[in-house]
């Protein structure tokens, strides 16, 4: 009665030995368990047919029971779980049959196609080798066993799934938002993290897993089709303004910041695509002040990973100075070049992502030129003693400003250890600035000027945003240090 769980039968020559048998016994009762039917008990003397299945076949059915969505380790009593455990089940038994992943991918396909009841299908991609492809697949299966509540004794939850775009700071930005409005309607909160040219650093190199987090690092849109998810694209530009105002109401629900249908009431899952905060009545509007003090919530439940925190150990005597002054913050973000800050964007034929989405900055970009804080330094500190902390993302600035600095005795200024390891574009060539360790790198400046007395930010920068978001009292105490832009090209964000 067990062959039917099996992906494929095998025959066995002879009747199994005693141990043979006992491992048989061992597996079939986890492969019970998995399937909701942990009261039955196998025959002994089925399982030791001559045509039974295998200890090693049952393994691999286990195996890929437990890497789709029909079963987990947690759903097994000890006794299953020391089944698990056999040798017959080790990953490195299960290795050496090449067709072995092959065949478990193809079952996950089908347990999730399965537990959609025919709703989602994943695509082939998703089976490729690789650490990342293994993670999707556990993912996205216990994703599965969320929202449709197809695991032995569970029920759908509602789920929200944001899929973050863009750099680090966009991102983060995205998910202290989803955060937030997943707390206060109830759902499980799963988080796209794709890497790419803008960001090519994993969730994981930032941060320590947060409990109860789904992160999910390949992306395949056949798994949140609308019949399933409400779906809202933040990335979408709106195209024009009607000039009609019975035509506004549609134009305005379209694209960035429309409102989300968020009800916890209402048993609905919610797919976003948004390098930006999510538009809410739960969570708050996106220009209410509220919100803020609710994504700073998100942000600071964040746990920074060992090798941010080894950054932030050694940033901390950059800061330290023999005046005991407070810490002025300063982030210049000068570069005006796409290509050179983005390295690759140029290949991207997406509108959401490519050059063309990034153009709209360049102006704000040109405005926040070092000289331009240079003169809002000299403000800020008013002839006093002072200590600036400088974080940037060209080396030209931290250059320039170090050289003003010298001329003037009563400025220390701490440079951001985004130079010291080769982060800061013109350091590093503008190779490796999206990486991952001069992504924790640039983690760690944040961090570094979330703790400033006053800070002087860049303007339309999500990166000074994100620091105003760690530490939302700096909202009273912080300022642009940007030469005005005007006219049309007044910030919108």
């Amino acid at each position: 009665m067990f062959a039917a769980l099996l992906p494929f039968a095998l025959g066995v020559p002879a009747p199994a030995g005693s141990d043979e048998c006992a491992r048989r016994a061992a597996l079939a009762v986890a492969l019970a368990a998995c399937a909701g039917r942990a009261a039955e008990r196998p025959q002994p003397a089925a399982l030791c047919a001559a045509d039974a299945p295998t200890a090693g076949a049952l393994a691999t059915s286990l195996r890929s029971a437990l890497a789709g969505v029909g079963c987990s380790r947690s759903a097994l009593s000890e006794r299953e779980r020391g089944a698990v455990a056999l040798p017959a089940f080790a990953p490195a038994a299960a290795a050496a049959d090449g067709g072995a992943d092959a065949r478990s991918c193809a079952q996950w396909r089908a347990d999730v196609q399965a537990c959609s009841a025919g709703t989602v299908t994943p695509a082939s991609h998703l089976c490729a080798p690789g650490a990342s492809s293994q993670q999707a697949r556990a993912a996205y299966a216990q994703l599965a066993r969320a929202v449709f509540g197809c695991a032995p004794g569970t029920q759908p939850r509602n789920t929200l799934v944001v899929h973050a775009m863009h750099g680090q700071s966009n991102r983060l930005r995205a998910y202290a938002s989803a955060r937030a409005l997943a707390a206060r309607t109830g759902r499980l909160l799963a988080l796209v993290w794709q890497r790419d040219v803008h960001c090519s650093s994993r969730f994981e190199d930032l941060f320590e897993p947060p409990e109860g987090l789904l992160v999910l690092e390949l992306y395949d849109e056949s798994l949140f089709p609308a019949a399933v998810f409400r779906q809202y694209n933040y990335m979408r530009a709106r195209q024009g303004r009607p000039s009609r105002m019975r035509d506004r109401v549609s134009w305005l629900r379209a694209g960035k910041y429309e409102l989300i249908r968020d009800l916890a009431s209402d048993h609905a899952h919610i797919y976003v695509r948004t390098a930006y905060v999510l538009n809410s009545r739960s969570a708050g509007n996106h220009r209410r002040p509220l919100l803020a003090t609710r994504l700073a919530e998100s942000l600071r439940a964040l746990v920074p990973s060992a090798a941010v925190r080894a950054h932030l150990r050694a940033m901390a005597p950059l800061v330290r100075s023999a005046h005991n002054q407070s810490i002025i913050g300063v982030h210049v973000r000068m570069v005006t070049d796409v290509r050179r800050d983005v390295p690759g964007i140029e290949r991207l034929r997406d509108s959401e992502q490519g050059v063309e989405a990034m153009l709209g900055a360049t102006p704000y970009r040109a405005a926040c030129h070092w000289q331009s804080f240079a003169r809002a330094m000299e403000s800020a500190c008013g002839g006093a003693t002072c200590t600036f902390y400088v974080a940037s993302d060209d080396a030209a600035a931290i250059d320039g400003l170090r050289q003003w600095a010298a001329r003037r005795a009563h400025v220390l200024l701490s440079l951001s250890a985004e130079l010291l390891h080769g982060c800061s574009d013109g350091a590093a060539g503008g190779r490796s600035s999206r990486g991952a360790r001069c992504q924790q790198v640039a983690l760690a400046d944040q961090l570094m000027l979330a703790r400033s007395a006053f800070l002087l930010t860049s303007t339309w920068s999500s990166f000074s945003e994100l620091v105003l978001l760690w530490n939302p009292g700096l909202l009273r105490r912080a300022r642009s240090g940007c030469a005005p832009v005007v006219g049309p090209l007044a910030p919108t964000r």
